[in-house]
C-alpha cells in the first residue's frame, strides 16, 4: 500500500557546524513515493552545501523530457529564492555555453545519464572547471562517474506500460529538484522577504485557473509546492493525485509530415506516426 510518509533532513556533518548559523531545524517534505528517504543522502548534503557556497548562478541543464524537469526546477529555484537558470542539452553545445560564468554551478539532469548530448556537455562543463551536480538515474553512466557529486533518482521502472514514456523517473526528478529548493530555502537566513508577498498571488492565479476548468499536469503540480511549503499533507496528497492524473505525453508526427504539411491523422493512414523516442 502507498501512503505518505514525511522526510527530514537533519543538519549534519559540516552543515551543523556552519559558522554562519545557517542550520535547518528540519526540512519536511511529503511524497506519496515509497524508498525515496535513502535518497537524501550524505551527496544530497553536499549539494545543498556547493549551492549555499556558489557565488554565481545555478544552470541547470537536460535533453527530453528531463530538459523539461529542468525549467520546473529552475521556476521553483527562482521561486524560493537561489538564482537558476536553463540551459538546453542541445543548445548549450550549439553556442549557448556562453552563459555559463566562471563561479555558476551546474547540474545536469539525465535518467541515462548517456545521451550524446549530455556526453558532449559534460566534457566542456569539466574542461570549465564548474563544479558539476548530476542527477542521474544510472550510477554507472559516464554523467554519475564525471559529477562531483551525484543526486541518485533510480527508478525500478517506469508507470507506462511499455516501461519506456518517462514517468516515474521525471516524479523522482522533480521530488529531489523540490527537495533541493525547499532545503535551501529553509536554511537561508533571513527567509527571502518576498516570500509572503509572492506565494499569495502564484496561490490565486493557479487556483483560479483549475476553477475555470482548464487546469493542466504544472497548474496541479505548482499547488502540490504550495501544500509542500504549508506543510499542509492533505492538500499535498491530493495534489500529488491530481498532477499525476493530468500527466500526458501527446504523439509527435515526424518532421516529413510537417514539411509535407500533413496532418497527424493522414500521417496515421499512412502509417508513419507514432510517438517520439524519448530522449532523457
Amino acid at each position: 500500500m502507498v501512503t505518505f510518509f514525511a522526510i527530514r533532513f537533519l543538519p549534519t556533518g559540516k552543515m551543523h557546524q556552519r559558522p554562519e548559523g545557517r542550520q535547518p531545524s528540519f526540512v519536511r517534505m511529503w511524497f506519496r513515493t515509497p524508498h525515496l528517504e535513502p535518497l537524501l543522502d550524505g551527496q544530497f548534503e553536499a549539494a545543498v552545501e556547493k549551492i549555499l557556497d556558489c557565488k554565481g548562478r545555478v544552470v541547470i541543464s537536460g535533453i527530453g523530457k528531463s530538459a523539461i524537469v529542468g525549467q520546473k526546477i529552475v521556476a521553483t529555484m527562482n521561486s524560493t529564492g537561489t538564482p537558476a537558470i536553463f540551459m538546453h542539452a542541445a543548445d548549450a553545445i550549439h553556442g549557448d555555453l556562453g552563459m555559463v560564468q566562471e563561479q555558476d554551478l551546474v547540474m545536469i539532469i539525465s535518467k541515462s545519464g548517456q545521451s550524446p548530448e549530455v556526453k558532449m556537455l559534460l566534457s566542456f562543463i569539466r574542461n570549465f572547471g564548474n563544479t558539476l551536480i548530476g542527477m542521474v538515474g544510472n550510477l554507472q553512466s559516464v554523467l554519475a562517474k564525471q559529477a562531483d557529486i551525484v543526486l541518485n533518482t533510480t527508478v525500478s521502472q517506469e508507470a507506462c506500460l511499455n516501461n519506456l514514456a518517462p514517468t516515474s523517473s521525471t516524479t523522482v526528478q522533480m521530488v529531489m529538484g523540490d527537495a533541493l529548493a525547499v532545503t535551501l530555502m529553509e536554511i537561508k537566513e533571513p527567509p527571502d522577504p518576498r516570500r509572503e508577498e509572492i506565494l499569495p498571488v502564484v496561490r490565486y492565479a493557479v487556483e483560479r485557473k483549475i476553477a475555470a476548468g482548464k487546469p493542466d499536469y504544472w497548474d496541479y503540480a505548482t499547488r502540490l509546492e504550495l501544500a509542500v511549503l504549508a506543510k499542509d499533507e492533505d492538500k499535498a496528497s491530493q495534489a500529488l493525485s491530481d498532477a499525476v492524473a493530468n500527466v500526458g505525453f501527446a504523439a509527435v508526427p515526424p518532421q516529413w509530415a510537417v514539411n509535407k504539411q500533413t496532418t497527424p491523422v493522414e500521417a496515421k493512414k499512412e502509417g508513419h506516426m507514432g510517438l517520439r523516442s524519448p530522449t532523457r
